[in-house]
């Protein structure tokens, strides 16, 4: 995964002491996206019944955390689309459940078309956040 510009700033404050990494009272969030960048630009779903999906702490799976690598131990579930809603190339991690910034992102092993009905999902072990 990649890091924003965002992100890159909260980590090097928070290592010098002058900020901290901030995040709603819940979170981090995972969202589907296309088109990010290290500037936090990104296209997000807008579907109507779509929405992120808190992880780690009090969210949706754990995380295995070892020398700069984070893997999922459980899974990572979307809720079902009610809708068709889009075509997606990459997963990103934001800092609130709606709007606020996009702080990493990759690339999804392929790009993911969800229709009506369909339900998103990541396995348990199949996310990883490397940081070296």
């Amino acid at each position: 995964m990649s890091a924003t510009n965002t992100l890159e700033a909260q980590v090097l404050g928070a290592l010098l002491g002058s900020t901290q990494v901030q995040f709603s009272t819940s979170g981090p969030f995972l969202g589907l996206i296309t088109s990010p960048t290290e500037a936090g630009t990104n296209s997000e779903c807008s579907a109507a019944s779509y929405s992120r999906v808190e992880i780690g702490g009090t969210g949706q799976g754990t995380f295995d955390v070892t020398a700069g690598t984070a893997v999922s131990n459980g899974d990572l579930t979307f809720p079902q689309a009610q809708e068709a809603w889009g075509t997606f190339t990459h997963i990103g991690i934001f800092d609130a459940s709606t709007g606020g910034d996009l702080l990493m992102y990759g690339a999804l092993d392929s790009s993911v078309t969800i229709g009506s009905g369909d339900t998103f999902k990541v396995a348990s072990g199949d996310f990883t956040i490397t940081m070296d």
